[in-house]
């Protein structure tokens, strides 16, 4: 059990940086300084404060859109960057990063840290078909991550949208990512794996994928 915050909690603060992925998907359009390190070394991280925020409520989560400080990241590793998501329908392949204002500092999908007051920040891996509109992406929270060395640690999806523009969102327990290459510093990519359920329209899958992410400004949220 996680002892910093609850999974409720923790899942109204992933979805707090992609409100605009619920919007795209309701109907009403198509659907610093640090080093990268492997296996036994360590980095830090640095965090950006958001400079602005409107909150809202979709459902059971509070969600907030955050205005985007952040310089756009446009290196050759983070042109590699992708999300294979393994559904039931077979293989998404995503390679854009997803229309909210803060990710958008990438054209591919991206990884950061977000803190929320005295939360411990929890990693997010996010990716769309499309930057602007799109009909799939997804939201992977990592929860506790160490940002210093690769690991295993707890994981939910923070939402993911089929390619018939149902919104899964999380559910349950038992989910884990995998890093196997973690990075502090802005344009390189984070690395690694998850396995995590979701549910929508009374059903719940089991969603598995793997991931290269470019690593964009941290998030400290007011």
């Amino acid at each position: 059990m996680l002892e910093r915050t609850t999974l409720a909690q923790l899942a109204a603060l992933g979805a707090a940086l992609y409100v605009s992925l619920a919007s795209a998907c309701s109907g009403e359009g198509t659907p610093g300084a640090g080093g990268s390190t492997s296996a036994g070394a360590g980095g830090s991280t640095t965090s950006k404060s958001a400079s602005s925020a409107a909150a809202s409520t979709t459902g059971a989560f509070s969600t907030t859109s955050v205005a985007s400080t952040g310089a756009s990241v446009m290196t050759a590793a983070c042109d590699s960057a992708f999300i294979d998501v393994d559904t039931p329908q077979g293989t998404l392949h995503l390679t854009s990063s997803c229309p909210d204002p803060w990710e958008i500092q990438s054209a591919h999908p991206v990884a950061y840290f977000m803190s929320v007051g005295a939360v411990a920040g929890d990693l997010h891996i996010a990716g769309c078909l499309a930057p602007s509109s799109f009909n799939s992406g997804i939201t992977v929270l990592g929860l506790t991550v160490d940002p210093t060395q690769p690991g295993v640690a707890p994981a939910i999806i923070g939402s993911y949208v089929d390619a018939s523009a149902t919104m899964w969102l999380p559910t349950g327990t038992g989910g884990q990512i995998t890093i196997t290459k973690i990075t502090s510093k802005t344009g390189e990519v984070v690395e690694g794996s998850f396995s995590a359920p979701a549910s929508a329209n009374g059903q719940t899958v089991i969603l598995t994928g793997t991931f290269r992410a470019c690593k964009i400004d941290d998030l400290q949220a007011p």
